[in-house]
């Protein structure tokens, strides 16, 4: 049986894009997410462009991420009392990238728990991120994301970026002092 959501994003498919952007524009935060990613599921085609059903409605020229259970399965599988212990004091704008397609099942329950002015917040990041946030980068924090979830320790197996430059000087100043000391010999 079709619950209500998936009968408006339906009935949203055959709107024009004036009318799905006010439409939109008008719904709660949590229904708008919802229904915004059923919209994408409905016209996902593997290798091209999405169109941003948020926004203009016309097609934006970057693929969206899809998270599919079998990349991410830690946080496929999570349930929001696991994400909300994992997201508390991160910042508004990286929850709201990793909730704005609403593909997770803890998605709705997680944002249900959150207080409104912060879901106020979230929501905010959910529009200005489509806009300026990169896919790339929104990919990067799913894995990094199902990678804590993942390890009983929350600690990441990837690198900092500082991390790596020292990796990289230690290893020089060892083949250097190696050098020196090999000559000096």
């Amino acid at each position: 049986m079709m619950d209500a959501y998936e009968k408006s994003a339906e009935r949203l498919m055959d709107a024009s894009v004036e009318d799905r952007v006010w439409v939109l524009a008008q719904l709660a935060p949590e229904d708008r997410i919802r229904i915004v990613a059923m919209l994408r599921d409905m016209v996902e085609t593997p290798g091209e462009p999405q169109p941003d059903m948020v926004n203009s409605g016309a097609e934006t020229g970057r693929q969206q991420p899809s998270p599919a259970n079998e990349v991410f399965p830690a946080l496929a599988s999570a349930d929001s009392e696991a994400i909300e212990n994992l997201l508390e004091g991160e910042p508004d704008w990286m929850v709201a990238m990793l909730v704005r397609d609403a593909r997770w099942p803890w998605v709705e329950g997680f944002l249900s728990g959150l207080d409104s002015a912060r879901l106020q917040r979230i929501e905010c990041w959910v529009r200005i991120g489509h806009e300026t946030i990169k896919p790339a980068v929104v990919e990067l924090l799913f894995k990094l994301t199902n990678e804590k979830l993942a390890r009983p320790d929350g600690a990441s197996v990837v690198p900092t970026a500082f991390e790596d430059i020292l990796a990289r000087l230690r290893t020089k100043t060892q083949d250097g002092a190696l050098i020196k000391s090999q000559v000096s010999e």
